[in-house]
């Protein structure tokens, strides 16, 4: 079945993300200056419109210049559930970006649950985490450095939940590999 642009129909979600542009090059071309054709190109502010960052949310979790910058501060982001919530907006290499935030916010909210336990302060009765979290960034074997991720990127992460009462110690990790 033919619709959008020759596109079938239940392709079109590909032309959401799709922007086709045709930008009139005013100086000499010479094979020899595709560094400098690409660099004013990149320049233009109307090119520039159409590679911006597709959404709100995306925008203020990778560009610190964000309009939005102030909204948490950095101890908010420091949290545990700010990370995950994090990583899963900003997904893997193949990533297919949610419409709506709850999909992001249960999975998050579902993945703390699952790392970290809460318990009841005895004295208090006030709820409190009884787990220790660390975010892992280097191990140091016997032989040396341990190589943790194919390549570097800040969606590579490595966490250790560390229950003491339960004497238990939850691992999640995940490596960033580009699928292109």
């Amino acid at each position: 079945m033919v619709g959008f642009g020759g596109l079938a129909r239940d392709h079109r979600d590909l032309l959401r993300n799709m922007k086709y542009m045709v930008v009139r090059y005013t100086k000499h071309y010479h094979k020899m200056q595709g560094q400098e054709l690409l660099t004013d190109l990149f320049n233009d502010g109307e090119v520039q419109k159409v590679l911006q960052i597709s959404d709100l949310l995306r925008e203020y979790l990778l560009n610190e210049d964000s309009e939005n910058a102030g909204l948490y501060t950095d101890e908010e982001r420091d949290e545990l559930l700010w990370r995950l919530f994090e990583h899963m907006v900003l997904g893997g290499s193949c990533s297919q970006f949610e419409d709506k935030l709850e999909p992001y916010v249960e999975t998050s909210k579902r993945l703390y649950k699952e790392l970290v336990r809460a318990q009841k302060d005895p004295g208090s009765g006030k709820i409190q985490v009884a787990s220790v979290v660390y975010k892992v960034n280097a191990v140091c074997a016997e032989s040396g450095p341990m190589a943790l991720y194919p390549t570097s990127s800040r969606q590579n992460f490595f966490y250790a939940a560390i229950d003491p009462t339960q004497r238990l110690v939850k691992l999640l990790y995940h490596a960033y590999v580009p699928y292109w």
